[in-house]
């Protein structure tokens, strides 16, 4: 099923090295604007030449370490909202993709993170975020 935004959408992308983050800036003056996440899509940056094992979370509060090896999803944590999970191989292509968000609200920036697990390489990410009216 795809989800058909009702409100105005926000789209974010950006490039993020292994063990980066971006801080996506949400906090406007309009108290009654609340988000939500309607996609969340990651691309290797160097498709088809490097084997891959790129993780990119979406969290609430600022993470105090992103790690760059041996990297952690905890969905019981409330502060993560959303991840993306790309594998592959330079003989095979990419092998799988698996992504999830949460359709909670927020009101404040997200920080994005990316890990690497096998080397040190870049990711790229796409998030589309919809403004829902709150009162």
């Amino acid at each position: 099923m795809v989800h058909k935004p009702k409100h105005k959408v926000h789209s974010f992308r950006g490039l993020l090295g292994d063990g980066g983050q971006d801080e996506i800036n949400l906090e406007r003056q309009n108290a009654n604007v609340a988000y939500r996440i309607v996609t969340l899509e990651i691309f290797p940056n160097l498709p088809g030449t490097t084997d891959i094992e790129d993780l990119v979370q979406v969290f609430r509060e600022e993470p105090s370490s992103i790690p760059t090896t041996a990297p952690t999803v905890d969905f019981t944590s409330p502060d993560l909202i959303a991840a993306a999970f790309i594998s592959g191989n330079a003989a095979t292509q990419i092998q799988g993709i698996v992504t999830i968000f949460d359709n909670t609200l927020f009101s404040r920036n997200l920080f994005v993170t990316h890990t690497d697990a096998l080397a040190a390489k870049s990711c790229n990410y796409y998030i589309e975020i919809e403004e829902v009216p709150v009162s």
